[in-house]
């Protein structure tokens, strides 16, 4: 990132007053290009609570995986611990979180707000990695991060993770630990830093939500259905070409019933056989002169032309 980003981003820094405007104009120079499925201001009103009479969180932002085919029978059993809303296509199984407040607004809120979001994603991350199992493990690893964004441009992170410290049979806790903070309207190189680490630890969540899923995939004995190998409707030949190919006598293996049958069903292919089309022969048509009708005027006459001379 250049000289020229961080210029943009303390400009946007010093016009941001509160949360709204900082998720509008700050949030998203610091996220970039959006690699994985994520919603902003979504209420976890799906989940189980963590405790009784607790208000239900609505992070600012944060992601998940995407409900997928294959994912279905997973969301069907852990469906109160890993589907945040009832929303069809918002992802499931968020363990990447990330809460922004103005200059305005107190970090005391942030961090509270974070840490319930924290321990939402690492409860969710838990019940997948011990799905399948015959005793419950707690192996103290993080598999949640959240980020704070608060005050003009300061960054925190913090990773969660579930843990039984009292002993097997006991109530379980979520552990919220800080790592690092950066103050990114400091200087270019800790602008750089700390967006590198955003993006960084955001990888990394995604990474051990695909690993969890397999792995609770694997035991579970789940099969995920295998992409479809027939190209997209934009890769294919146009029409053109199979009318073409036909004009000059090369036969077509495909019929074009069949492609319409894979693109109306998903891109199956067809149980039609493909028909056998024979080259067709060139016609040969001889122009006619067009006769003239009763009625039709005369042809009009030309007048000769005439040659001058010079004496």
């Amino acid at each position: 990132m250049s000289d020229g980003h961080f210029d943009r981003f303390v400009a946007a820094v010093y016009k941001t007053e509160n949360e709204r405007e900082v998720m509008s104009y700050v949030f998203p120079q610091i996220v970039g290009k959006t690699r994985y499925p994520s919603r902003q201001n979504v209420k976890f009103g799906n989940l189980s609570p963590l405790a009784k009479g607790i208000v239900v969180p609505q992070p600012g932002y944060y992601e998940g995986e995407d409900p997928g085919q294959g994912n279905r029978t997973l969301r069907g059993w852990l469906e109160r611990s890993i589907v945040p809303s009832l929303l069809t296509n918002g992802p499931f199984l968020p363990n990447f979180f990330a809460e922004a407040k103005g200059i305005s607004s107190t970090i005391r809120v942030a961090q509270l707000q974070a840490c319930q979001d924290g321990a939402l994603g690492s409860r969710a991350m838990h019940r997948v990695e011990n799905l399948g199992r015959e005793e419950e493990i707690f192996d103290n690893k993080a598999r949640t991060a959240s980020v704070i964004y608060h005050g003009r441009g300061s960054l925190e992170f913090a990773i969660h993770h579930h843990s039984q410290p009292r002993g097997p049979g006991t109530d379980s806790e979520t552990c919220m630990t800080s790592v690092n903070s950066f103050s990114l309207s400091g200087d270019p190189d800790r602008f750089r830093e700390g967006v590198a680490s955003f993006r960084n630890i955001r990888d990394y969540a995604h990474r051990l939500r695909k690993e969890s899923i397999e792995n609770a995939h694997r035991r579970m004995g789940i099969v995920t259905p295998e992409p479809s190998t027939i190209p997209p409707r934009s890769t294919r030949r146009p029409l053109s070409y199979h009318a073409s190919s036909v004009e000059n006598g090369i036969s077509n293996t495909r019929d074009s019933s069949e492609v319409e049958d894979s693109d109306d069903r998903n891109h199956k292919q067809s149980s039609k056989a493909p028909l056998k089309r024979k080259p067709l022969k060139s016609k040969v048509v001889t122009a006619t002169p067009k006769r003239p009708a009763k009625n039709d005027p005369p042809p009009p006459r030309l007048r000769p032309r005439r040659e001058c001379r010079r004496p």
